[in-house]
């Protein structure tokens, strides 16, 4: 099977600088090069002896590949990052040969208006190349337009560690402290 897996930091506009920002954050959309997600997926790939395992950078609403090249496209935590998601589900649909399967993973917005504004808050003062996430039936809407039909849809609690959760995406301590604030309002 010929599969493209898109990964939230392979996927994601804007590159970590020394203040904690995104380049997107100023403006900056070009894609950028994530040495530690492509050097983990080509180490990996050797250590399995996987020779037909390669590595693409490139933006999500203009894949690089040629139409009907695979057999799966599947996204793991990156469409919340996606500025154009209309055009990146066509780019998916696109690439799928006929019968391929489009899988993803994500974060859903809440269905409740004020909670999904405090939601999508909390997750652009902690990483600002985050865009928005979708509720379910705003995802059913979009893959629809799409041209995909949902055959599954599992929902789950996703217990978010919180120390970890913004460490690792370099958030700025005033940020940190704004968010612990936020915490205890909703």
């Amino acid at each position: 099977y010929n599969v493209v897996f898109a990964l939230a930091e392979a996927g994601r506009y804007g590159q970590k600088t020394d203040a904690g920002f995104y380049k997107y954050a100023n403006g900056d959309r070009t894609p950028q090069p994530d040495p530690f997600t492509d050097d983990l997926i080509e180490k990996e790939a050797a250590r399995l002896g996987r020779a037909n395992i390669a590595t693409q950078q490139g933006a999500v609403e203009k894949l690089p590949f040629p139409d009907a090249s695979f057999d799966v496209v599947a996204s793991r935590f990156s469409a919340h990052h996606w500025h154009d998601i209309p055009a990146a589900l066509r780019e998916a649909r696109r690439v799928l040969k006929p019968g391929g399967v489009f899988a993803m993973a994500d974060l859903l917005g809440n269905e409740r208006p004020l909670h999904n504004t405090w939601l999508q808050s909390m997750e652009l003062m902690r990483d600002p190349s985050h865009a928005r996430n979708l509720t379910e039936a705003e995802w059913r809407d979009a893959l629809g337009a799409a041209g995909f039909t949902v055959k599954h849809v599992t929902a789950r609690k996703l217990r978010i560690e919180y120390p970890s959760w913004v460490k690792r995406i370099g958030t700025p301590e005033p940020m940190v402290q704004a968010l612990r604030a936020l915490q205890g309002r909703m």
